[in-house]
């Protein structure tokens, strides 16, 4: 079984792979903390359509971020 990870270690991890820098990770944890009681409490519920359009942002986002770098090598998988 894998270690139970914090919500928030993909920003270290970005920092990590050289996706942003430090600030940048210290500035997403902060807009999930001020976030994640709605997620907790479900009061943000995403309709259908809000969550295919934000899993297209995140598709068309990953995309982008590996056509970045220098070596387009995804560490996802």
């Amino acid at each position: 079984m894998l270690p139970r990870q914090r919500h928030t270690e993909v920003y270290e991890l970005g920092v990590r792979a050289g996706l942003f820098s430090q600030d940048v990770a210290d500035r997403l944890e902060e807009l999930w903390i001020e976030n994640r009681s709605e997620s907790y409490y479900r009061t943000g519920i995403a309709g259908e359509y809000r969550a295919q359009t934000l899993l297209s942002l995140a598709g068309t986002l990953h995309e982008e971020v590996v056509a970045l770098t220098r070596t387009q090598d995804c560490l996802c998988d």
